[in-house]
Parts: structure tokens; C-alpha cells; sequence
């Protein structure tokens, strides 16, 4: 699945809220960075793994320290942003589900192809 269709799957019962991040890759082909995140979905959920793959990349943010659990995913934002990008924030600061300069843990990108198994 690519892009608003991964978006949709990736809602309701197979919202990856209550999933656990099990892989994080960076990687950078030509200067434009790309990011794979493996997650174990939530109990209930069609799938047991989701490999989401985000491409043409503007922005990634996360960050992990030692004091806290890695990684349960405890809130989100996910969407396609107004500009058409898809907007991943497994931190988001406050109730709003708008983007905000306070979101972490996030990837802002152009494309995004979902493999669930």
C-alpha cells in the first residue's frame, strides 16, 4: 500500500497507537534521506507486523534516552498534512492534531509504502 492508502489502513483497530516500535533505520541515497520503521501492532489489529517506509524525507526528529521504556506507542498524529506531505509524530505535544513546533519523534515526508504482514 502507498501513501493516503497506508494512512487509511493504518487507522481504527490498525491504528499503530498501542504498538510497540521494534526497528528504526536511517539511510541516505543521493542526499535525500529515506526512514523504515518496523512496528508490532496492537492486540486486535489485521496485521502482527507493519514496515512503513518513508521516502523523499523533509524532516525526521527522534530522540531515546535510557530512562524510558523503548518504545510503546502511547499517542500519535498521522496523517497527510495540507501540503500533501504525510505527517508522523509518535510524540505529539498536546491534544491537538495539529502540527506542532513542540511534535517529536516525528518523520515529515512525500511518500510512504506500508508492508504488513
Amino acid at each position: 500500500m502507498f501513501d493516503a492508502d497506508a494512512v487509511a489502513f493504518l487507522s481504527g483497530k490498525n491504528s499503530l497507537l498501542d504498538s510497540t516500535l521494534r526497528s528504526l533505520c536511517i539511510s541516505g541515497i543521493d542526499g535525500e534521506a529515506s526512514v523504515e520503521i518496523i512496528f508490532r501492532s496492537r492486540h486486535g489489529a489485521d496485521y502482527t507486523t507493519a514496515t512503513l517506509k518513508f521516502t523523499e524525507v523533509s524532516e525526521f526528529s527522534f530522540y531515546h534516552s535510557n530512562k524510558f521504556y523503548f518504545y510503546n506507542v502511547e499517542d500519535l498524529k498521522f496523517y497527510i498534512s495540507s501540503d500533501g506531505e504525510i505527517y508522523l509524530s509518535l510524540d505529539p505535544y498536546g491534544g491537538s492534531d495539529e502540527i506542532s513546533a513542540r511534535d517529536k519523534d516525528l518523520i515529515v515526508a512525500k511518500h510512504l509504502q506500508l508492508e504488513i504482514a
